[in-house]
């Protein structure tokens, strides 16, 4: 990581150049970065730097939960949540940014709106099997769930009982290894 020249203590803007080329530019106002950068001095940078991977983990989505289409449809995941879920894409309208997740369960077909705003253009199979990351968008006077993906991958080929026995298998052991922690 190369440090700008233009950096001192007392500074509006702070770039950060990442060997790939990246630039995080950010404004050090916020009183808690400013108060230890003048207080640590010329390992003043390390502080800052430090508490920007701080603010930025802040700020980051939680870690997406996979859900199937029909603990998604039953209400089962709160407003807001960030999911990961698959199924197969029935129909997209490109008009309104829409595609349809279905999947079966216990002899009924469950599907789930996908707003794929954040990924258009959007090239899709229609058939396919996708996964989609995203957050859950339920609104108010209606009874339909829609998932706002942030990625929709097909993933057409993989064995969908394979993916959901593998679903099962994490959160049985996600439930016992929380189940240890709580024991000691």
């Amino acid at each position: 990581m190369q440090v700008s020249e233009r950096c001192k203590v007392c500074f509006t803007t702070f770039c950060l150049h990442w060997s790939g080329g990246f630039t995080l530019i950010f404004f050090p106002n916020e009183p808690t970065i400013r108060e230890n950068t003048e207080r640590c001095g010329l390992s003043g940078l390390v502080c800052l730097v430090q508490q920007v991977g701080r603010l930025a983990v802040e700020m980051l989505p939680s870690p997406a939960v996979f859900h199937f289409l029909w603990e998604i449809n039953a209400h089962l995941v709160e407003d807001g949540a960030s999911v990961r879920t698959f199924g197969r894409l029935t129909s997209y309208l490109p008009e309104e940014s829409k595609a349809i997740l279905t999947s079966h369960h216990a002899s009924v077909q469950h599907q789930v709106s996908v707003q794929t705003t954040f990924m258009e253009p959007f090239d899709p199979i229609i058939g396919a099997q996708y996964v989609t990351l995203g957050e859950i968008d339920k609104s108010e006077g209606c009874s339909e769930v829609t998932v706002r993906a942030r990625v929709l991958n097909c993933v057409d080929g993989v064995d969908v009982a394979l993916l959901q026995k593998a679903i099962n298998e994490q959160r049985n052991f996600f439930k016992e290894r929380d189940n240890e922690a709580g024991a000691e």
